[in-house]
């Protein structure tokens, strides 16, 4: 029943009805059915088409990879090279002609089109055809896919914009910032001023003792100088021209060891950890005996726990998202 008023619809329709149409009442059993793996658009070459909508939709990959078809063979076409290679051409003919994407078929879909290019063929050649044809086809194509695209894009704002009055939480997705990126280097500056120059020795005294390393430049001002040996705050250079005192000698180092990370890390915590290690406990008793002389003590009463108690407590956690025994 069902079968006979399908193909009534059919052939009442004035446009090929898909297949994804017809079939009711077919399926007798459940069946078990993959996802379609769809692979990812091919970059296009300089001076392909390009496409104008980036979603996710298997309609419009297929109708690009068709056009993309149609301008080969018109390239081709153009070259005059149909004479030269025949079973190129009918094989490249054959396989736009037999496209997927295109319901019932790719001749039967041309046939049914209303706007076609100007010079474009009515019925859609089985046979290759000349230059001056393929390029009204390729043309009318061009016109199909971009009427798809502006079809999709608006589909995809109209569905972005129900989501969002659907559920207003995804506006502050859509305005947050993007979080910072985890710690892969770490980037520790050493600079210290010059306070001393001995010429004949070629070293500088600086005013602090930074760890440097002797496999990285010192920038001095403008100059870069070359770390021959260093003690304390006195490092050999190889060169002193444009070296003043007063200037600040700086050489960035950078970290992306994981251990190192983390003695970095350990280091640079461990001044505000241990700040009072070195803390007398004598003072600590001065402390805690001016607390206990000022502060007034608040009265603290242990509430007794029984079984009545207990059981009343566990009977107001909720059994979804409280953990306990």
């Amino acid at each position: 029943m069902w079968r006979h008023a399908e193909h009534r619809a059919l052939g009442a329709s004035a446009k090929p009805l898909k297949t994804a149409c017809l079939g009711r009442a077919t399926t007798l059993a459940p069946r078990k059915t993959f996802g379609q793996a769809r692979a990812p658009l091919r970059a296009a070459r300089e001076g392909d088409i390009l496409p104008q909508f980036f979603g996710t939709s298997l309609q419009h990959a297929l109708w690009y990879r068709q056009t993309r078809r149609l301008q080969a063979f018109c390239r081709f076409a153009q070259a005059a090279r149909q004479a030269k290679d025949p079973g190129h051409a009918a094989q490249a003919w054959g396989s736009i002609v037999r496209a997927k994407g295109f319901e019932p078929s790719f001749p039967a879909w041309w046939a049914a089109l209303d706007h076609r290019a100007p010079g474009a063929p009515g019925v859609f050649p089985l046979a290759q055809p000349q230059f001056d044809v393929a390029i009204c086809i390729y043309d009318t194509c061009v016109l199909a896919l971009r009427s798809l695209e502006r079809t999709l894009k608006s589909n995809s704002r109209a569905y972005a914009k129900a989501r969002r009055q659907k559920s207003p939480v995804l506006i502050f997705q859509d305005i947050k910032q993007a979080g910072p990126d985890n710690v892969d280097l770490l980037i520790r500056p050493e600079q210290a001023k010059v306070v001393a120059i001995d010429d004949s020795q070629l070293c500088l005294q600086l005013s602090r003792a930074p760890c440097w390393d002797l496999q990285k430049p010192v920038y001095c001002g403008a100059v870069r100088i070359e770390i021959i040996h260093h003690e304390d705050s006195w490092i050999w250079v190889d060169t002193l021209e444009g070296v003043a005192v007063g200037q600040t000698c700086a050489q960035t180092q950078f970290t992306g060891d994981l251990d190192e990370l983390f003695q970095a890390f350990q280091h640079a915590w461990k001044q505000r950890w241990c700040r009072h290690d070195k803390v007398p406990h004598s003072q600590w008793d001065d402390i805690l005996a001016f607390a206990a002389h000022v502060v007034r003590p608040a009265p603290c009463k242990l509430v007794e726990v029984d079984q009545r108690l207990l059981g009343k407590e566990i009977r107001h956690k909720c059994r979804r998202t409280s953990q306990g025994p």
